[in-house]
């Protein structure tokens, strides 16, 4: 088996803990409708599956009179004005990061979060300064389990799918790893305990408990 050259994150649940800040624009949002806000499992729950989904929690079947797309538009607002207010990076994310640089590895980031938000969130945290690929939402026409994106992370790091690990908290982040011929590991320290049911197509996954779990991985 050939040693990890290059190693990508998704970002959302995986390198940062963004759900207390997702739920804030949420909760402003069902605010102005009159509704009541979320709970902390409901966000929890919820985040990775999107906007939609996070406010449906509360609204329920009623969200249908709503028009999603001017309650997208004031998600959004406020979400890009408060996107670092309560979220954090996981404890021993720093530390991976440090050894992937100190060892001359390549790293990068694969997420479904639009670009624009995707920057100005990394660019307020200094240890996630200089990834060597960036592959947001809007960087492909397929998302995650699809393998376009971390194919496309591929790519841009000049790597290899056979030298390239990639660690997400969601089944569709390794799904779509194995498809694009890399390896894949579920970070269960994130939201997979809510988006983890089921399997993937394709092959087999690693599980990681904690990032510093990466380590026997990439030191193969």
């Amino acid at each position: 088996m050939e040693s990890i050259r290059t190693v990508l994150f998704d970002l959302d649940g995986t390198l940062a803990d963004t759900a207390p800040d997702l739920k804030r624009a949420a909760d402003h949002v069902l605010k102005d409708l009159g509704r009541r806000a979320l709970t902390a499992e409901e966000a929890y729950r919820t985040a990775p599956l999107g906007m939609a989904a996070m406010l449906k929690a509360s609204l329920g079947s009623g969200i249908g009179k709503y028009d999603l797309e001017k309650l997208k538009s004031s998600f959004l607002e406020y979400y890009r004005k408060s996107i670092h207010v309560e979220t954090r990076l996981y404890p021993g994310i720093t530390d991976i990061l440090s050894y992937i640089r100190e060892k001359g590895l390549a790293w990068g980031i694969v997420t479904n979060k639009p670009m624009f938000l995707t920057r100005e969130l990394i660019e307020t945290f200094p240890e996630l300064a200089s990834p060597a690929a960036v592959v947001a939402g809007d960087s492909v026409e397929r998302h995650k389990p699809d393998p376009e994106p971390v194919l496309k992370a591929i790519e841009l790091t000049g790597s290899a799918p056979g030298t390239t690990l990639m660690v997400g908290d969601a089944l569709s982040d390794v799904e779509s790893a194995v498809r694009a011929g890399a390896r894949g590991a579920l970070a269960l320290w994130g939201y997979g305990s809510y988006s983890t049911a089921g399997n993937i197509a394709g092959g087999e996954f690693y599980k990681a408990a904690t990032p510093l779990d990466l380590l026997p991985l990439i030191r193969q």
